[in-house]
């Protein structure tokens, strides 16, 4: 088990974290969940599927200032470990974590576990000439978004800079295989006597589809709404869409952050505005 390290947030907080180089910019990342009128506010009820080390659930709290009821989500062991220890300091009462993965149906899974780069983690783990290329591409596209610790390579003349993007690439991508439980969505509504859910958020690096897939008819009702990463394998984007139109989300918006513009990652949000039931 990877041991786990303290990591000051911007506000002071001090948060633990099993690779603190990738705090920054993930407590940046989830604050983009946060737009096209996505929002929470006290007594709300969330589920962070895929939560990592928990930084979503710090953000609601600073955003809606605490009080929320959050149950979050991760698959990995060293990973849930730090959230574990997260929502222990942080709001024991109010935050419950689970140490699974949420797909279609319940079990186990063997995931990709990426011991560098945690959160690239996943049940579809692809670390291809291909993907290595994908990646490359789109990290020399979007140079100017690059965290801060990645700033540095962009002074290097084109023909290294490439070969040293693809350095760290080779580097990221090592992977260990895990087994991890799986259950699903509903299968948590019925265990813990969730009565409705104001903001489901999902980013499973590619089995965002298995975790919607996994709610069953009768429960999408209490689903406010949803922010999802979506990966636009095999037209993905347009079924995701598609599905939660179909549930009575009124509010479609899709968008790609800064640093995957030209990718296949969008992010997805999804609203009920006029008290949209399933079609």
């Amino acid at each position: 088990m990877a041991a786990l390290r303290e990591v000051s947030l911007p506000d002071g907080a001090r948060v633990f974290a099993v690779r603190p180089q990738e705090v920054a910019p993930l407590y940046q990342q989830v604050q983009e969940y946060f737009r096209h009128g996505i929002g929470v506010k006290t007594g709300d009820v969330v589920f962070d599927v895929g939560a990592n080390i928990g930084l979503f659930a710090l953000w609601l709290r600073r955003t809606a200032g605490g009080q929320v009821r959050v149950y979050s989500f991760e698959p990995i062991p060293p990973v849930f470990e730090a959230l574990r220890h997260n929502a222990g300091r942080f709001d024991p009462e109010n935050w419950k974590v689970f140490s699974c993965g949420l797909g279609r149906r319940p079990g186990t899974a063997t995931f990709g576990y990426f011991t560098r780069v945690t959160a690239m983690s996943s049940i579809y783990p692809d670390t291809s000439a291909e993907a290595v290329a994908a990646l490359r591409d789109t990290l020399l596209r979007n140079a100017d978004q690059w965290p801060s610790g990645m700033r540095w390579m962009r002074r290097l003349p084109g023909f290294l800079l490439r070969r040293c993007v693809d350095r760290v690439i080779r580097w990221a991508f090592v992977t260990e295989r895990v087994e991890c439980p799986i259950r699903t969505v509903s299968e948590v509504i019925r265990d813990q006597n969730v009565t409705r859910i104001d903001l489901l958020k999902v980013d499973v690096e590619k089995a965002e589809l298995d975790v919607l897939e996994g709610i069953e008819p009768g429960d999408w009702a209490i689903i406010r709404q949803v922010v999802v990463e979506v990966h636009d394998l095999d037209g993905r984007l347009a079924k995701v869409a598609a599905l939660l139109t179909g549930q009575g989300f009124d509010a479609v918006e899709v968008e790609q952050e800064p640093v995957f513009k030209g990718s296949e990652i969008y992010n997805l949000y999804a609203r009920r505005t006029a008290g949209g039931t399933p079609a």
